[in-house]
């Protein structure tokens, strides 16, 4: 943004721009660490008796809040029955 469009933004359109501006930055922060794992993988699995995923290198915060999320999340026949059963 240059500085004749930020003189222009009203405060409504300032904060708007800046959480999507923030959103796009952790997004690719996260992938830029993800690239990093990769690599890393890559370069240890020679020397490695087993098959490395990139997840054996290291795990990321915003991974094991997606993975706890998933294991709270009712599996789909689950939820049919128990929608079944309310409705009988």
């Amino acid at each position: 943004m240059n500085l004749d469009d930020f003189r222009r933004c009203t405060p409504a359109e300032f904060s708007v721009i800046y959480r999507f501006w923030l959103q796009y930055d952790e997004r690719n922060v996260q992938n830029d660490w993800e690239q990093t794992r990769f690599l890393a993988c890559c370069m240890l699995q020679p020397y490695s008796k087993k098959k490395l995923s990139p997840t054996d290198v290291c795990r990321f915060s915003w991974e094991r809040k997606r993975e706890q999320e998933a294991k709270k999340e009712v599996s789909t026949k689950e939820r049919f029955e128990e929608i079944a059963k309310k409705w009988g």
